[in-house]
């Protein structure tokens, strides 16, 4: 969108530019904090002392309100009258310390909070009942300060054995986030005698960064007695390079020849040029 241009989706412009302003430094000398700047005209009118309690710096729904609304809505009393019978009990709704669409959107950060952790403890008791069918199953997570799960690396029986066999050559790719969580799913893929594809494991992992790979690399190399691929297969990450260069030294990166083929078709405008790239990557090959 040019500049100038309006959106009707667009937030109303609330900013005035006040050049008000109060600076406080520490003086090394006095070793005290002194005021080094203070310009108190504004530019704009100023909250009444009726408005300051609605500002959004001043609102939050705490646990108890959030434990009353919980409580009166068992009994089908709606989060709005919870909210008018607050207001009633402290005395007006400058003193509830919140407005209704605050307890509303605390409601809702409750149950999305609620839904993750009993789709958190499902998912572990699927994997326990898989331990159950399959002794050679394995699942490995991490939990946050609040122990809630984080992410999570399984494989089974068959692909560990599949992996002993036929995983010299390791597709490691995360390009998935078609959950509710957004979290990615990772899948290490290889390539069996029949020519088809074989899972060695998975993951849901909740970002994507150096630090998050390294870790499902190791497990993964762990619970493979410690098996290292000749090559690895990935697409242009460059934070999945790195996590491998750091755990799998020794294994050959190399890139994965359908992203090849999709920056060459947006990169090769001629017909001619993009079919004798093609020959190229395909049709020729070197024995290392």
């Amino acid at each position: 969108m040019e500049q100038g241009e309006s959106s009707p989706y667009a937030r109303r412009e609330t900013r005035t530019l006040c050049g008000a302003k109060l600076g406080i430094g520490y003086s090394e000398a006095t070793k005290v904090y002194v005021v080094k700047a203070f310009i108190p005209q504004h530019n704009h009118m100023l909250a009444t002392s009726n408005q300051i309690p609605f500002l959004r710096t001043n609102r939050h729904v705490g646990e108890e309100s959030l434990a009353l609304t919980n409580m009166m809505t068992r009994v089908s009393i709606r989060p709005c009258h919870a909210y008018e019978y607050m207001a009633e009990q402290s005395g007006g709704y400058m003193r509830v310390g919140f407005i209704v669409k605050d307890l509303y959107n605390k409601i809702d950060q409750q149950r999305r909070t609620a839904l993750f952790e009993s789709d958190s403890e499902g998912a572990l008791s699927y994997m326990n009942a898989l331990v159950v069918k399959d002794p050679h199953f394995f699942c490995r997570f991490t939990a946050d300060l609040e122990d809630r799960m984080v992410d999570m690396f399984w494989r089974d029986g068959n692909s560990f054995v599949d992996y002993q066999c036929y995983g010299d050559v390791l597709i490691f790719d995360s390009t998935y986030k078609t959950n509710v969580y957004n979290m990615s799913l990772v899948l290490f893929v290889g390539t069996n005698n029949h020519r088809c594809s074989i899972v060695f494991g998975a993951a849901l992992l909740s970002d994507e960064t150096v630090e998050t790979y390294t870790w499902f690399l190791r497990k993964f190399l762990h619970l493979m007695n410690g098996k290292m691929p000749k090559a690895v297969i990935t697409d242009e990450d460059e934070v999945m390079r790195t996590a491998i260069q750091t755990v799998m030294p020794k294994a050959r990166h190399r890139l994965c020849i359908w992203h090849i083929g999709q920056n060459a078709n947006g990169h090769l405008k001629s017909a001619e040029k993009l079919k004798a790239f093609n020959t190229c990557i395909r049709k020729y090959q070197t024995v290392e």
